[in-house]
């Protein structure tokens, strides 16, 4: 992670070069700026999923009972199924991925899908590994992305 934001310094040396030596600095903009869009996006999703497993590890012994939990106006089952879809944003030696938020598969095709995978198909390409991540990622998101079950997030080890 530290590599991340140590890459994003580097770029914003080569943007503040090109200006100062009186290039326009378009491209270098660009990926400066969606380099920073992805960590961005990524500590904030990080922070959703962390509030998220939170309320669910506090339901624990409910769910394994057979209660119910409501987060987010949605109930939840110990056997409801949850969604995350991922991007994946190239910067030369680096990939940042971008696990989403956790989604109900029931509400049909995500926005939140369709927008991390644009992002992917537009961004990921940019480092060695980003053409097999973005690959892999466009598949999973379109084929309806990576589901667990609310037992499988409480249970890692199981």
């Amino acid at each position: 992670m530290l590599s991340d934001y140590f890459l994003l310094f580097l770029l914003g040396l080569v943007v503040l070069s090109q200006w100062l030596d009186g290039r326009t600095p378009w491209v270098m903009l660009y990926f400066l700026g969606i380099f920073a869009l992805a960590l961005y996006l990524r500590e904030k999703f990080k922070r959703d999923r962390k509030d998220f497993l939170n309320q669910l590890v506090a339901g624990k012994k409910d769910l394994e009972a057979g209660g119910t939990l409501f987060i987010e106006g949605k109930v939840i089952r110990y056997d409801t199924e949850l969604t995350t879809y991922y991007a994946s944003v190239g910067g030369l030696f680096s990939v940042v991925i971008i696990p989403s938020r956790f989604h109900f598969p029931n509400e049909g095709r995500s926005a939140g899908a369709l927008a991390l995978s644009l992002l992917s198909l537009v961004s990921g390409w940019w480092s060695p590994t980003g053409p097999i991540h973005t690959i892999s990622f466009l598949h999973q998101n379109l084929s309806g992305g990576e589901r667990k079950k609310v037992q499988e997030l409480i249970h890692p080890e199981s």
